[in-house]
């Protein structure tokens, strides 16, 4: 009896085993169990009780076996399929993933607005001026990376796509009322917030008085609503808002080492 083609099939299987259910990528020690015996990875095992393939109830218990095997693998690119030729070991495929040229993304308003589109990275801009033209927020014409808020703007819930440093960011705006604060939180699609931050700066009386607030953007996948309540995010008074509501007030998304060059805390 033949077995050839049984080797390439089993490895395979290996890697499908070796696949969270919940995020799809290949899952490092510790790998923990459900009471049915199927395997979830660390990442998401932290924040969830119930297993995604079974919704029984996930145990303590790690898979010691199949950590062994995890170690001991060469992984293909979960991209394979889109021409990637590459092959990694398991402390290193998962970095590989957040930057291969082969990979997918999802649209940047799948989960706000629903859209099950996936694509390029080079094919999102077209997409979303297609798709969803009424969420992109117009660029400054007078510097790069730079959006100016109107005073209703700052009152008001919304979300919008920004294009800067070669890169794609979702704005989230919220006006929380019972505390009387806008809060800002700028979102890089992808799968690490990369080297970035964000600014608002307010300007009066001709740039004569300013207030400057920056903090480090996220990734896509970190909850919005839990940044908010964490407070890593920007927040600006309701008065603070006041004293400058005939002035300007300008977004602005910079890599680190822009930060460095033009005085904002890194």
């Amino acid at each position: 009896m033949s077995h050839a083609g049984s080797k390439p099939a089993g490895r395979q299987s290996v890697f499908q085993t070796l696949t969270c259910p919940l995020c799809r990528e290949y899952m490092c020690p510790p790998i923990t169990l459900c009471q049915a015996g199927h395997n979830i990875c660390s990442r998401c095992r932290s924040g969830t009780e119930k297993c995604p393939s079974c919704e029984r109830p996930l145990l303590d218990t790690r898979n010691v076996a199949l950590e062994t095997i995890a170690r001991n693998l060469v992984y293909p690119c979960r991209f394979s399929p889109a021409g990637c030729r590459g092959k990694f070991r398991m402390d290193d495929v998962g970095k590989h993933h957040a930057q291969c040229p082969h990979r997918s993304y999802d649209c940047p308003l799948r989960e706000l607005e629903g859209c099950k589109w996936t694509g390029r990275f080079g094919e999102i801009r077209e997409h979303v001026e297609t798709r969803h033209s009424t969420a992109v927020m117009a660029a400054s014409q007078e510097q790069e990376a730079t959006w100016e808020l109107s005073n209703p703007e700052c009152f008001h819930n919304s979300h919008h796509v920004l294009f800067a440093c070669a890169e794609v960011f979702v704005l989230y705006k919220r006006f929380d009322i019972s505390h009387r604060k806008l809060c800002l939180s700028v979102h890089r699609c992808g799968e690490s917030p990369g080297p970035f931050r964000y600014s608002l700066r307010l300007d009066k009386n001709g740039g004569r008085q300013s207030v400057v607030l920056s903090d480090a953007a996220h990734g896509q996948a970190e909850n919005v609503e839990q940044v908010f309540l964490s407070g890593e995010c920007i927040k600006v008074d309701f008065d603070m808002l006041m004293a400058f509501v005939k002035g300007t007030r300008l977004l602005r998304i910079m890599a680190t080492s822009e930060c460095a060059s033009c005085g904002h805390n890194v």
